[in-house]
């Protein structure tokens, strides 16, 4: 009994299938009935004037298909335009943190060596030594540099 049922069924849906392809190419007919409802048929109505609409043109396969790659392939290209676009805009972000970082560490390097005349350095083992008067100049000249190349105000 069930496998009749979907022969039935599957028989069923080849012939509206088919009848739908048929009829894919037809006109459609719009009018409005005696209750004010717009209706839509492949039949125009017998009593009533009914406005006809075409069919849309039939499409050709391959050029849609032809289309679809090209769409898809400008897709692309505009996806990967915007990914290096927002990659461009994180490092350009980044940079700008960093230049605001060093600038800071500038400035206070050029008040620190600036405001104290006896400077104490920390040397590579962690011991500290003073500062000579030369060594003291040396690193508030380094901290102009730093501040003119990352201060940009």
């Amino acid at each position: 009994m069930k496998r009749s049922r979907r022969v039935i069924f599957t028989g069923l849906g080849a012939v509206l299938s088919l009848s739908l392809c048929y009829s894919a190419g037809a006109d459609i007919y719009k009018w409005v009935d005696e209750e004010g409802n717009v209706v839509y048929s492949q039949q125009p109505p017998v009593d009533k004037e009914a406005e006809t609409i075409k069919a849309p043109a039939s499409i050709r396969s391959e050029e849609a298909l032809q289309n679809l790659r090209d769409l898809k392939i400008n897709n692309a290209k505009v996806d990967e335009k915007r990914k290096k676009q927002l990659e461009e805009k994180k490092q350009a972000v980044e940079e700008s943190r960093v230049n605001e970082e060093n600038c800071k560490k500038g400035e206070a390097m050029l008040a620190s060596f600036s405001t104290r005349p006896t400077v104490q350095l920390v040397q590579e083992d962690g011991s500290r030594v003073r500062a000579t008067e030369a060594e003291r100049q040396q690193r508030i000249a380094e901290a102009r540099a730093i501040i003119k190349e990352f201060c940009k105000e």
